[in-house]
């Protein structure tokens, strides 16, 4: 389940913040390469180690049912911390600015992405372990 979960939530994390975040951030200094290793290249390099080298037959129906428990557990650790301190991680996540249900839908809109990558690779993941 852990291996899905990473492999969603890395790909999730290089489109969202290419998609949402990049048109804004306007990193410097270090965080010019520190930014680059987070959102660009881990994403692309683990995903492509997990498509050479694998491992295969990793996900299966139930890997798949239980997917969804990492993501939502973050997210309501999250808001209940954000809620506390008053910060969030992310803009359109801060509730403060753009209300909760605002928020719930962006939330509720990446799961449903995250949802369908993990098929996706599920998928994958099938084709992959046949070939070999």
């Amino acid at each position: 389940m852990l291996l899905l979960d990473a492999l969603v939530m890395i790909t999730v994390t290089a489109i969202v913040y290419q998609v949402v975040l990049a048109p804004d951030a306007n990193p410097t200094g270090v965080a010019v390469v520190t930014n680059f290793l987070e959102h660009q290249a881990v994403p692309v390099l683990s995903v492509l180690a997990w498509l050479v080298v694998g491992p295969r037959r990793a996900f299966d129906r139930r890997t798949f049912s239980l997917f969804l428990v990492v993501p939502v557990v973050w997210v309501v650790y999250m808001l209940v911390r954000g809620a506390f301190i008053d910060a969030y991680p992310y803009p359109f996540v801060n509730v403060s600015t753009n209300g909760y249900a605002s928020v719930a839908v962006a939330l509720c809109a990446i799961l449903a992405f995250g949802l369908a990558l993990a098929a996706l690779y599920t998928g994958l993941d099938k084709v992959l372990s046949r070939r070999r």
